[in-house]
């Protein structure tokens, strides 16, 4: 497909993205997840409307943003948004602050997302040197389903990490390494310190995100306590878009300097990201 452009997003910050239903759990705002794997996600609408935000803050729907969101009197837009998909989500451990998280599944939507809309050919070609790794470590993973793999020379502590990684809320202790051939650019998606986990305990993980207490103040006293649930900051995402032929200029200074705001809860820091090309 021409003129489609894939993007990685990286939380600065927390993140809430709703998911507007009603919950009947201890939690009362939920994120939104992928209705397959349960996993965190973006949804398209809400992504858009993000991005359309940030490139025209002040409203003046400009010709630019209008050929490229839409409008109700000039029609849809000539780009196609999609779903903010999820990468690597951050879990602590007792050797650094924190590894970056990723699983099989993960790896698997990415390289059929690309390969499915036929992205840069450079761009296959990196991350296409995974598949070979992923069918040797879905292999393992079958017959280990508490191995937790950490990439060889991703981490200067190894060494260290190899004796002594904790992953939170994980019960195991067997750890091996398992190394890319093209780790710059594995490190550039996913990020630094970056750990396979198999699908089930990774599941386990992005099913308890962080819950944040709120609280809604009425003349200085307490009215209504609340909790919101979390996608931590270091999480990442991908999401493709499908570029018009004109305006493809303004639409890339969502890759500029300032951070993108996306979700709900702006004004408390929520939601602000780094966004980048692959």
């Amino acid at each position: 497909m021409d003129n489609f452009k894939i993007y990685t997003i990286r939380c600065l910050t927390n993140m809430h993205v709703g998911n507007g239903d009603a919950s009947y759990t201890l939690i009362d705002n939920q994120v939104q997840r992928d209705v397959i794997t349960g996993f965190p996600t973006i949804n398209s609408s809400s992504l858009k409307g993000s991005l359309r935000n940030f490139l025209d803050p002040k409203k003046e729907k400009s010709k630019a943003i209008k050929h490229i969101f839409g409008h109700k009197e000039d029609g849809i837009g000539n780009y196609k948004i999609f779903p903010g998909m999820l990468l690597s989500i951050p879990v602590r451990s007792n050797v650094k602050p924190f590894f970056r998280a990723t699983c099989p599944r993960i790896v698997k939507d990415l390289l059929e997302f690309i390969e499915n809309f036929q992205s840069e050919k450079e761009c296959i070609q990196d991350i296409g040197s995974l598949k070979a790794d992923l069918k040797k470590f879905e292999e393992e993973a079958d017959k280990n389903k508490n191995v937790i793999w950490i990439l060889k020379d991703f981490n200067s502590d190894i060494d260290e990490a190899m004796e002594n990684l904790t992953v939170e809320e994980i019960d195991t202790k067997l750890i091996k390494e398992i190394s890319f051939k093209n780790e710059e650019k594995i490190k550039e998606i996913f990020g630094e310190s970056l750990i396979l986990i198999d699908d089930n305990n990774f599941s386990e993980i992005v099913d308890r995100l962080p819950v944040i207490a709120r609280n809604k103040l009425d003349n200085g006293e307490s009215e209504n306590l609340w909790y919101e649930e979390v996608v931590p900051r270091e999480t990442r995402f991908y999401f493709g878009v499908v570029l018009g032929k004109q305006y493809q200029s303004e639409f890339e200074k969502i890759k500029g300097k300032e951070p993108v705001q996306i979700g709900g809860n702006a004004t408390i820091g929520y939601g602000y990201c780094d966004i980048k090309s692959i």
